[in-house]
């Protein structure tokens, strides 16, 4: 999700959130050498294995409250082969979220570089070409406005981001966090 972001803002510079489906990426993508290439050395061969589609990014407008929507639809439909598919979401954007709620009230909170998301306001979200037509059951992600194909396959954009940053590291930051009480609910926690 950050690759994609990133890659979103170099042709719309008002893109603020990226949203990654879970079969976006394909296998992993390893410091260690496969072939003779050398450690660090990520061949375009291993990055098209890594994401294989070439889905192209897609910037779309979303209110909080379709945001929040969007999140809901973690929770796959009954019929789902699986019943619940994460969402990666880039860096500066947070939320949290009751598993245990009833559908349609699982989130509880979302934040976008420390300030809270507004239901009324809008955000420019960057998604794949599959997530933006509703794919994986993201219905909601296909109803924003304004938009746009930045012309950039998700596959190109992860070369491009190594080409100018090099050899990185994954962020463990959790950004999507759940909130369970196991304990009396009316007591206050910080």
């Amino acid at each position: 999700a950050d690759v994609q972001l990133w890659a979103a803002q170099r042709t719309n510079e008002s893109a603020q959130i990226a949203l990654m489906n879970p079969g976006g990426l394909r296998a992993d993508m390893t410091y260690a050498s496969s072939a003779n290439e050398g450690d660090g050395v990520l061949t375009y061969r291993e990055a098209a294995i890594v994401q294989p589609f070439a889905n192209t990014l897609v910037t779309t407008q979303l209110t909080g409250a379709q945001l929040a929507q969007v999140l809901e639809e973690q929770w796959q439909p009954a019929a789902a082969s699986r019943p619940f598919l994460r969402l990666g979401v880039s860096a500066g954007f947070t939320y949290t979220y009751d598993p245990n709620a009833e559908p349609g009230s699982r989130i509880v909170e979302m934040q976008l570089d420390g300030a809270p998301i507004a239901e009324d306001a809008t955000y420019t979200v960057v998604v794949n070409s599959f997530l933006a037509s509703g794919g994986d059951n993201f219905a909601t992600l296909a109803e924003g406005a304004a938009t746009q194909d930045t012309g950039q396959s998700d596959l190109t954009a992860m070369v491009d981001y190594l080409a100018e940053f090099g050899t990185v590291s994954p962020d463990y930051a959790q950004r999507a966090v759940g909130v369970d009480w196991v304990s009396d609910p009316a007591t206050e926690y910080a």
